[in-house]
């Protein structure tokens, strides 16, 4: 019975009734949010303005964190974290500065710096701080750097500066690296041996390159101390030999002397034949004999120009 009457209800209702309605799409777009619209030119110009503002705001303020950050204070004691080894190489070596032993322990020391160990007379000169100026435009004083020239025109300098060195490393490295320290005299000895046969300033460069190596590839390995023939071979050349150069410059003076010999056996009392010759000296006011006239004695013409 219940679905019967069921039945006769639904028959009863229309299908607008069953189905609700839909708004129709205008009511819809004006009850909801509007579409955005296109951007203009000028909208993305004052994005980009805004952009560009945002971002030099934010280097200003970096910048300005950075200058305002105080330096670390300079340490008073730069000797106050030395290991116990740096201690007793500077302590055995008084007058020298320890900042160099310090560098020779961090590997950090440079050939050209080995006129700075002479310790005496003389050394202070290479102890001179020179000045520098800093990013900031205030001159300040920095280490001096050493050249060429501080090692002078003989091996002394070089000799006496590389025996300091020597003699640190012998309490910084050979304990612990015994076979470095035949290496190292080794090269010293090739280099004094250099030194008589090539002029200084070839040696020089074949010293301050080779020990420029060592640095590179670690002074405590005793293999890289050995100087190879080609290094020797493409900076010290033959022209570069003593006995060349005092081979050249003794025929250049003998040569000279040969001139001034041949000169001096001449007589300036000989009449010169060539000017009383038909075709004249060709010596001119060179010639070291008597431009006269073989006749009459006249300076103004020869034999052939005398008239009878």
């Amino acid at each position: 019975m219940q679905t019967r009457s069921s039945q006769a209800s639904a028959q009863t209702l229309g299908q607008d009734d069953l189905i609700p309605e839909t708004p129709p799409l205008e009511s819809q777009s004006a009850s909801g949010p509007s579409a955005p619209g296109p951007v203009s030119e000028d909208d993305i110009r004052q994005l980009q303005a805004r952009l560009l503002q945002a971002q030099i705001a934010e280097v200003e303020a970096r910048t300005a964190a950075i200058v305002a950050t105080p330096a670390p204070p300079a340490s008073t004691n730069p000797g106050k974290n030395d290991l116990p080894i740096v201690r007793n190489a500077i302590s055995f070596h008084p007058g020298m500065d320890s900042s160099l032993i310090r560098k020779i322990h961090d590997n950090e020391f440079q050939p050209t710096m080995l006129p700075k160990l002479r310790v005496g007379r003389g050394a202070i000169y290479f102890q001179d701080e020179s000045l520098k100026v800093g990013h900031d435009g205030q001159i300040t004083k920095g280490e001096r750097v050493g050249s060429v020239k501080d090692f002078g025109t003989d091996p002394y300098i070089w000799n006496e500066s590389f025996d300091n060195y020597l003699s640190v490393c012998s309490i910084l490295y050979f304990p612990q690296f015994p076979q470095m320290a035949p290496a190292m005299l080794n090269f010293r000895k090739k280099i004094v041996e250099l030194s008589r046969i090539y002029a200084w300033s070839c040696v020089l460069q074949v010293a301050l390159e080779h020990h420029s190596c060592a640095v590179d590839a670690g002074i405590t390995d005793h293999s890289v101390w050995e100087v190879s023939q080609p290094t020797i071979l493409r900076l010290c050349p033959f022209n570069k030999q003593l006995s060349y150069i005092s081979t050249t410059a003794t025929t250049a003076t003998a040569q000279s002397s040969k001139k001034r010999r041949a000169s001096d056996e001449v007589d300036h009392e000989e009449i010169c034949r060539n000017f009383n010759s038909t075709w004249g000296c060709k010596m001119g006011a060179k010639c070291h004999r008597k431009h006269v006239c073989s006749t009459c004695d006249s300076s103004d013409h020869g034999e052939a120009g005398h008239k009878k």
